[in-house]
């Protein structure tokens, strides 16, 4: 997880694990819900889900307006991350049109 000063994030980019990046600005951002060990973002045109452990503290970083990166980490890595956040699993797909 990336953060900068509270207030000061403009964009979310996500680092998935095949290599691809995907930049997200915050101004398009529509909400964010917490399940357990999933996280999801919605965003105007898109929606982020982040599978994971101790996600709550990536949850309070874009309550304040400080998340700038996430990155999905192999499994290997996962016993480092006792009480900070790790991604397993990270997807972004087109938010579905609805029609007015």
């Amino acid at each position: 997880m990336s953060t900068t000063a509270p207030g000061d994030a403009v964009s979310l980019t996500l680092h998935f694990a095949n290599g691809d990046l995907l930049s997200l600005p915050w101004s398009r951002y529509l909400g964010a819900c917490l399940t357990g060990d999933q996280l999801v973002i919605s965003f105007a045109e898109r929606e982020v889900e982040i599978h994971g452990r101790n996600l709550g503290q990536v949850m309070e970083a874009i309550e304040c307006s400080s998340l700038t990166g996430l990155r999905v980490l192999p499994s290997a890595y996962a016993g480092l991350a006792a009480t900070a956040p790790f991604v397993s699993k990270l997807s972004a797909c087109p938010r579905p049109r609805t029609s007015k």
